[in-house]
């Protein structure tokens, strides 16, 4: 199972071979070298420990306590700080090839930096969003057709800024463990963390990696034994089709990111970093306002804003129509 768990970039692997492992066999995938620009992520890096300290945001993790930091909405926040490195940043083609694999064409992209500074405790053994986040008594409640649903909503990943060692605390995963029928329901009892800590692999990162995994795998960040912070940044990639964990500020991203595009040539980067700007879902909309057309799904803003940027439309005139087309989906007629 493990020589599945990591490919080079430059490896040739299709679609149904990446759901495969990760539905069927050890459920993650380790991309070596998805990002070639060190000098990217070093800028990348920067602006969020920037960030990170203009917020004082050092305490809040779901699955961990004490001092490591958290960055919510790296999204909005690196189009905000730095717009000009968000296109190589978040239209990385790894990072969109295995999200359209797992989840499909449909898609929303979160972003969550997680800092695990010296010193700093580990995670305890979970699984994720959605049911992950769920008290037991919830999950006993649901039927088993949605717990299975869940895991084919997201995929969870992160963008590894930095190498991390075993020291530094790399994600330990419970490989093969998406497969555990009562999986979301059980992972807190005492018997299961005794199984994970016991069970888990823990492979070393290098900088420029991407992990991704099945968010039903029982996983954990390690803690970080080492005098250097650990800085990933974790994705939440959700399907359109559901609820992602966060909202986004899609004007601003429109406003801060598409002047940039303006100056690049490349349409794949430039199509995969629009996935990431915009609603990837044309639902719930204000249906007097903005009427279906003969396709149900309308006009998805990604087709509109690659077709604006095609025909180099001004920063001005893009963000005129987006503010209007965001008045006809979301406000009320009077």
């Amino acid at each position: 199972m493990d020589d599945q768990l990591v490919i080079q970039h430059t490896e040739d692997i299709s679609s149904q071979d990446i759901h495969e492992r990760l539905e069927n066999g050890p459920g993650a995938l380790i991309i070596r070298g998805a990002y070639q620009d060190a000098s990217l992520l070093d800028a990348v890096s920067n602006t969020f420990f920037a960030r990170i300290k203009r917020e004082d945001n050092c305490s809040a993790d779901h699955f961990a306590s004490g001092s490591n930091q958290r960055l919510w909405n790296a999204i909005n926040k690196l189009a905000e700080d730095a717009p000009q490195l968000f296109a190589d940043y978040y239209g990385n083609e790894w990072l969109h090839r295995v999200s359209e694999a797992w989840l499909g064409p449909l898609y929303q992209i979160t972003a969550q930096v997680n800092v695990v500074v010296p010193g700093g405790a580990p995670q305890t053994g979970h699984r994720d969003y959605h049911l992950g986040f769920y008290p037991e008594s919830l999950v006993a409640e649901m039927p088993d057709p949605i717990c299975r649903a869940s895991a084919h909503l997201t995929l969870q990943g992160a963008i590894i800024h930095c190498d991390v060692p075993v020291e530094m605390g790399p994600t330990k995963l419970l490989l093969g463990s998406q497969s555990d029928p009562d999986g979301y329901y059980s992972y807190r009892q005492a018997g299961e963390q005794e199984r994970f800590e016991r069970d888990h692999s823990q492979i070393p990162f290098k900088k420029g990696d991407l992990i991704f995994f099945n968010p039903r795998i029982f996983h954990a960040a390690g803690g970080n034994r080492t005098p250097n912070p650990r800085l990933v940044n974790l994705l939440q990639i959700s399907s359109a089709l559901a609820k992602p964990m966060e909202h986004l500020d899609f004007v601003g991203l429109v406003r801060q990111v598409y002047p940039h595009l303006l100056n690049r040539s490349d349409r794949n980067l430039v199509a995969r970093t629009i996935c990431t700007m915009v609603d990837s879902y044309p639902f719930p909309s204000n249906l007097d306002l903005d009427p279906p057309g003969d396709d149900w799904l309308g006009e998805l803003e990604a087709n509109w804003l690659f077709n604006a940027w095609n025909l180099k439309k001004t920063a001005d005139e893009v963000l005129a129509d987006y503010e209007a087309r965001r008045v006809r989906r979301y406000y009320h007629t009077a």
